[in-house]
């Protein structure tokens, strides 16, 4: 499982500056910059789900929202001061999740979405999943021409697409990280705004 962590102390120049301009508030300045640093962290996490679905969906062929719903996950936790992770599940993605599965013994394959995988077919279009014989072990139970079950040399149909998330982490971290410390100014300026009586939000 890959993931991308936003440090809650990441803080640029701006941000501590701003920090600093808050100290007239006492006690209640570890309230207020916790309220604003757990909006940066959740705005930051957003934007790191987004990129990661972003390139994993492409690769595989399905829409981001899909992506996110079976395998982006975003955790805030409160430590010394909030934190963010956004985790992305690795397994080999369903092809029959790509769309509508349609297929019949005069097709070249099973179709799901808009693509079609010569080969493949389907027992329960169009819900899938699709299956691919394969050279393997038998392993997969299915019913028999004269009643009971029999193993089959098939396997469920599923798209890999961990190497492009993996090679792509690293990036979107060093993105994700540039981005909070901009949020996070900004955040605690709109915060000193309100202290000094500028704004109406």
């Amino acid at each position: 499982m890959a993931s991308i962590s936003i440090d809650g102390m990441n803080w640029d120049q701006r941000t501590r500056t701003l920090f600093e301009g808050l100290g007239a508030l006492g006690p209640r300045r570890a309230i207020v910059v916790r309220r604003a640093q757990k909006r940066a962290a959740t705005k930051a996490a957003r934007y790191a789900r987004r990129q990661l679905a972003r390139v994993a969906a492409s690769a595989i062929g399905v829409p981001q929202s899909t992506f996110i719903t079976h395998r982006i996950r975003i955790r805030i936790t409160e430590k010394e001061l909030w934190e963010a992770t956004v985790w992305v599940g690795e397994d080999p993605f369903p092809a029959h999740r790509l769309g509508t599965v349609r297929w019949n013994r005069r097709m070249t394959g099973a179709r799901a979405g808009r693509r079609t995988f010569p080969g493949s077919f389907a027992h329960r279009a169009p819900e899938g999943p699709i299956f691919i014989r394969t050279g393997e072990s038998p392993r997969i139970m299915t019913r028999g021409s004269h009643g009971g079950e029999v193993r089959e040399p098939i396997d469920r149909l599923d798209i890999p697409f961990q190497e492009v998330v993996r090679a792509n982490v690293p990036r979107i971290s060093r993105e994700t990280q540039r981005r909070y410390q901009r949020i996070m100014a900004q955040e605690l300026n709109f915060e000193l705004q309100k202290l000094l009586g500028k704004t109406d939000r």
